[in-house]
């Protein structure tokens, strides 16, 4: 046994034997690191995805929204297309100004004086406000009464006088100095102009003076004439 030993321990050993010779790898906990590239190149890649998310989130909102502005455009054009055609323009603006000049006379005008730091005149609210310097004001010539009043303006529309009584009663004064009231007289039609006569009386019921007004088939004022009562 000895012997066996010793020459056991004096025996060399050649590199003969796979199981001998190999090398036991390395444990080690530690993962193996992972090249720096890939991890950039996902990174960029998730980048470029949500801006491409958003660009298409972006151009479809904005198309959108101008899908919805043309098509109310186009609905507001169709309204305005088919409103022109179902009613002729004449009637659509007979009906406007006649709308127009109700609304106006139901108003109270207050012209800006022509003087500073005081109230206007009734003759300046006649001359500048209903009959709009469209007309040419004759007085008497022995009184500060007026004595006619015509439409000039040519390339003008006339005014509209839809109450001629409520007209007699804030300009009465104008046309008699001495005007209390008034009562229509008299309605004569010819043709597209109608007449009206109204007798103006003073306090005392007198009858001072009749004013006749000359309008059109829209009762817009041609022309008033103050002349001397006729009992």
């Amino acid at each position: 046994m000895k012997d066996n030993k010793a020459t056991n321990g004096n025996v060399i050993q050649f590199p003969g034997s796979k199981k001998e010779t190999a090398v036991k790898p390395q444990t080690s906990t530690t993962p193996p690191p992972v090249p720096q590239g890939k991890k950039i190149s996902k990174k960029m890649l998730g980048t470029a995805f949500a801006i491409v998310l958003a660009s298409f989130a972006a151009n479809r909102y904005t198309f959108e929204k101008q899908s919805q502005s043309m098509d109310l455009a186009s609905n507001s054009n169709s309204s305005r297309a088919i409103a022109s055609v179902d009613r002729p323009s004449w009637h659509r603006d007979a009906d406007w100004e006649m709308d127009l000049s109700e609304r106006l006379a139901s108003q109270a005008r207050n012209p800006a004086s022509t003087g500073v730091g005081r109230a206007a005149t009734v003759e300046e609210k006649l001359r500048w406000g209903i009959l709009e310097e469209k007309y040419t004001i004759l007085f008497k010539t022995d009184a500060h009464e007026i004595d006619t009043i015509s439409f000039q303006d040519a390339s003008a529309n006339p005014s509209y006088i839809l109450n001629r009584k409520q007209f007699l009663n804030d300009y009465g004064t104008l046309l008699s100095s001495d005007f209390n009231s008034a009562q229509l007289k008299s309605v004569e039609v010819s043709g597209d102009k109608t007449v009206e006569s109204y007798t103006l009386y003073d306090k005392d019921k007198r009858p001072k003076s009749r004013a006749r007004f000359e309008l059109d088939v829209h009762q817009r004022l041609l022309s008033l004439k103050v002349e001397p009562s006729q009992i």
